[in-house]
Order: structure tokens, then sequence, then C-alpha cells
């Protein structure tokens, strides 16, 4: 409604708003194509990436500077709206581009940005390596080799302790995770922030300090985006209730499908893939794994596809989960497929978050006799997957 107003307020809208300072440098270069801007930023929020595109190239088509602050935003909308597809690989080039775009403008702060979107894709190719580097590089360009960073940096301190704790690195991820946090609590934008009060939450309840991990949930929940934002972009809400369930509160993850209005019937669509591995958790949860498969089953085909290994690792796990009860030779076979993906980028908490399911079928595994399909398995990493287990500030069963 307030962009409606902004549209016609101007008594001449082809007359353009000029601002006093240099025209390249400011976003309010012309007033048409901003408000076309933030409608492409909504859209991003909501996951409507064929929307997103198309209002960001009318963004573009309004100016006249290609290289204005106001276009390349307009241009990390449109590198990002791959990655809301799932079509990661594609993501990356032009999301390096964007940021080397912003730093030669002399504005590396909004070049992070970029940057955690660029992480993120590559998380999502399941290359854990490099999205630290990724996040280092933010960091060495932000603090300038002072100790005092702009608060943007702290998209990369979250995004390090998210990696860290992935790891089961709990001591590396509570350290950037509070510097995290106390920059993030500087940006307008509050995602990084709920993000990161979220997986300090995570390593709260990995040390065993219930209490502590609820009181951080609950302030991540309060600083979280509102609950039209997608899950790829704000996962806070499908994280907590994943933690509550598997603490045995299932309330959570049932209002929040109901919310998405996800089925176990449902085509793969990548911006609802969180909820629908949430629903798998649930069902998985209610002795109802046999009605996911076939769900979990068109996620992985979707998730290969796009090239998208995190996806493939958890809904591999996923599966084994769903069909354990019902055929204990198939559930390692698929668990021993997770592990070996996992292996070269050291996946743990994945598993491990998990609680006493994964914890059995590792064992099984372990004394299972080997098969073909076994080949690739790294022994060394299910060996520290069982020690993560069995380390009592790091393991938290399934009952919570």
């Amino acid at each position: 409604a307030l962009l409606d107003a902004a549209a016609t307020a101007s008594t001449n809208p082809d007359d353009p708003f000029e601002p006093s300072i240099h025209r390249v440098a400011s976003p309010l270069a012309t007033l048409d194509p901003r408000i076309a801007l933030v409608r492409a930023f909504i859209a991003h929020l909501r996951g409507r990436s064929d929307e997103a595109v198309g209002l960001a190239e009318q963004t573009l088509a309004g100016l006249d500077n290609d290289g204005s602050a106001v276009a390349l935003i307009a241009q990390l909308h449109l590198a990002t709206a791959p990655w809301l597809r799932g079509a990661v690989t594609d993501a990356e080039p032009a999301l390096a581009a964007n940021i080397d775009h912003w730093r030669a403008l002399g504005e590396p702060d909004r070049g992070a940005f970029g940057c955690y979107y660029l992480a993120r894709t590559q998380r999502a190719r399941g290359d854990l390596d490099a999205a630290t580097e990724t996040y280092r590089r933010v960091l060495l360009l932000e603090d300038g080799g002072t100790a005092s960073a702009p608060p943007s940096a702290g998209i990369a301190d979250v995004g390090l302790a998210e990696v860290a704790y992935q790891r089961n690195d709990l001591d590396e991820a509570r350290r950037h995770v509070y510097n995290g946090i106390a920059a993030c609590r500087q940006l307008v934008y509050a995602q990084p922030l709920s993000s990161g009060l979220a997986t300090l939450a995570r390593i709260l309840r990995a040390e065993g300090d219930h209490d502590a991990a609820r009181v951080a949930l609950d302030e991540a929940i309060e600083v979280s985006p509102d609950a039209d934002v997608a899950d790829l972009l704000n996962p806070v809400p499908v994280q907590r209730a994943q933690l509550l369930l598997a603490n045995g509160d299932e309330d959570p993850a049932e209002r929040w499908t109901q919310h998405r209005e996800v089925d176990v019937d449902d085509h793969p669509h990548h911006p609802l893939e969180p909820a629908h591995l949430l629903l798998a958790r649930l069902m998985i949860k209610r002795g109802q794994g046999a009605r996911v498969i076939p769900l979990l089953d068109r996620l992985l085909v979707a998730a290969s596809a796009d090239g998208r290994t995190g996806s493939v690792i958890e809904i591999e796990m996923l599966r084994a989960l769903a069909v354990a009860g019902d055929d204990a030779v198939s559930a390692v076979s698929t668990i021993a497929r997770a592990v070996a993906l996992a292996a070269p980028q050291r996946y743990a908490r994945l598993f491990v978050d998990e609680g006493e399911p994964i914890a059995a079928l590792l064992g099984e595994l372990i004394a299972a006799p080997p098969t073909a399909d076994q080949h690739d398995l790294d022994l060394g990493h299910v060996a520290r997957l069982v020690r993560a287990f069995e380390q009592p500030r790091d393991g938290v069963t399934g009952d919570g």
C-alpha cells in the first residue's frame, strides 16, 4: 500500500528525483525504479523468483546508469533468483560478479550481503570449505586488519558459526556466533541476527543448557522477519520447530507445516523444501515414515538434478529414518550413502541432532558386513560421528 501511494504521489511521474549527493552513489537516483526495486525485494522475500526477476529487470530498464547502487541491488535479485529456484550452480557466477561490482563502487559492506547469498549457494552444493572461504573473505575486507569491523561483518561471523556448528566444532561456533550476534544487533535487516540467535540456541542445546537455548530461540523468533518470508531466507521458524520436535513437542512443527500448506503429495518446490523436510521429520516422529517416503524420493530427485548435495545428504538421512522400521537393510544402505556424501566436508550435527535413531543406525552400519554400495564409505567419519554421540556435551537424544 505504501508503494502504491508513492507511485502516485508525484505530480509529474516522468520527472526523476535528483539527490544532492553524487548520482552514482545514491539509491534514490530516480523514484520509479526504486519503487520497482522494493517490490522486487518483497517478491524475493516471499520466494517468488520469477516475479522478483521481472521487477528487477523493470528497475534496470528505468535506470541510465547500470553501475549505480540501485542497479547493483537489482542485479543482486537477478543473481539470487536461480538459487531460490534451486539451480545453485547457475547463481554463483552472477553473485561473484555482483560482489566485485560493490567493491569497485567502494562499498564492500553492501557486498557482504552478496557474499551471504554466495555462501548459501556453496553450502547448498555441499561445499562447506568454499562457504568458509567466502565468509572469511568478508571479514578480511570488512575489518581491514583493525579491531572495529562494521556491522555487516556480523553476517560472515554468523555464517562461520553455522558451518563450525555443522562440523561439531562447538568452541569455534560459539566464538563466531557471539561476535556475529553483537554486530548484527546494529543491522536494520534483522534476519542475520535471528539466524545467529538460532545458531546460539543449537550450540547451547548441544551442550545440554536447554533453558538458555530456549531463551535464545525465543529471541530469535521475536526479532525474525514475519511469517510471509520464505524459509530459505528465514529458516529460523523451521529450525525452532525442528529443535522442539526433537524434544518431543510436535505442536510447533504441526503449526508451521499447516502455515506453509505442505503435504506428502506435493511436488518439489525449492522455497518449500525446509517445510517439506520438517513435515517428513514430523511424520517419522509419529511412526508414519512409510507415508513420507514418496515425497522424500521426489525431493531427492530434484536436489540431485540441481546439484544440491547439502539437501541430498539430509534427504538421504531422513529416508533412512523413514524406512528403518520396515526395512533395516535398506535403512543401513541409505544411511551409508548419506555418510559417504557427508564425509568429505565433515558434516556432523546434521546427524547428531537427530538423536538416538541415527545413533542406532550408525551402530548397525558399523556392525553390518560391507556391501558393494558402501565402497565409498569413510569409516573414519563414521567413527567421528559415533564419538560425537558419545560426548555428553555434544549429544542429546531424541527424547531431548
